[in-house]
């Protein structure tokens, strides 16, 4: 079909290629009036006329500075108060802050124990932070943590590492050590 008129059926035409100003030769056909046009599908049925809705479609234009998100990697926090280790078994609890959306990209962290010269004492547990959930209680995980049957120093500093495997960065959190059969 052309960009011929239908007037007497209540329709106009417009060429897309005189609205957009190139080359298209694709037409777009509109209502002259808020009147319904009956199509088949039984009494009932009737498609819109010149409504808002019938005849604008929205464009968004977004742009972004230097062509990055502003979106930021969920980020992990630890929840545990108590920062002594009394045992070689030991939960620790973390949570993700914000939900994930449009401005929080899921991310994973890697969680494990070291000395002070960064010699591993536990095994390693990844924490997925991808939670969805609006309520924080079920944005909380708990993670049980092995720490090798040793002798440790109570005098010695340890820490608990929380390692973001998206971006490299690191979280370390100072521990006490005080189970009963240190050195």
């Amino acid at each position: 079909v052309t960009g011929r008129e239908f007037s007497n059926l209540g329709i106009r035409s417009q060429s897309l290629g005189t609205i957009l100003n190139d080359d298209d030769s694709r037409y777009v056909y509109y209502p002259l009036a808020s009147n319904v046009f009956r199509a088949s599908g039984g009494n009932n049925y009737v498609h819109g006329g010149s409504s808002l809705q019938e005849m604008v479609v929205p464009l968004l234009e977004v742009r972004t500075s230097k062509y990055k998100s502003t979106a930021q990697l969920a980020k992990l926090q630890l929840t545990n108060t108590n920062r002594r280790l009394t045992s070689l078994n030991t939960p620790i609890n973390v949570m993700q802050p914000d939900t994930i959306s449009a401005m929080v990209r899921p991310a994973s962290y890697k969680l494990y124990f070291v000395t002070e010269d960064d010699r591993q004492i536990s095994g390693q547990i990844v924490v997925n932070a991808n939670s969805k959930d609006s309520d924080i209680g079920k944005r909380i995980q708990t993670v049980q943590m092995t720490l090798i049957d040793q002798p440790y120093e109570r005098s010695a500093k340890y820490y608990l590492v929380i390692e973001n495997l998206n971006d490299g960065s690191q979280q370390r959190i100072q521990y006490a050590m005080d189970i009963a059969n240190l050195g």
